[in-house]
């Protein structure tokens, strides 16, 4: 399976026994690289400051835009340290795949934490 599937089978389907197991997997495999928990939290504290701007309809277009833009700063962080790619090209396609879609973003969120949690 690809991970482009993986990714569409978690955030668009909402399969979350394939979270799980594509969270364990990548939890155990940025365990293992230099990747650091404090690396893992910055991008989570990210999402969860754009989750707080998408809970607002006001402000609902402005987290869109800082949903995308998280991508070219993933990309910057990973030229600066080369452990973030793993995470980076998983990210990537998960943010592509929840474009304005509320519950997908909820998704998002959902991997993110399951990747921390088997992070430690």
């Amino acid at each position: 399976m690809t991970r482009r599937s993986e990714i569409q089978e978690i955030i668009v389907d909402g399969n979350a026994q394939k979270l799980v197991s594509t969270a364990m997997e990548l939890g155990e495999r940025l365990n293992k690289s230099d990747l650091s928990s404090a690396q893992l939290r910055a991008t989570f504290s990210s999402l969860r400051r754009i989750e707080q701007l998408w809970g607002d309809p006001q402000t609902a277009t402005v987290a869109q835009r800082q949903l995308i833009l998280l991508r070219p700063k993933m990309m910057y962080q990973e030229k600066r340290n080369s452990s973030v790619k793993q995470l980076r090209s998983y990210l990537d396609e998960a943010i592509q795949q929840v474009g304005n879609d509320r519950q997908r973003f909820g998704r998002l969120i959902e991997f993110v934490e399951a990747i921390i949690a088997y992070h430690k």
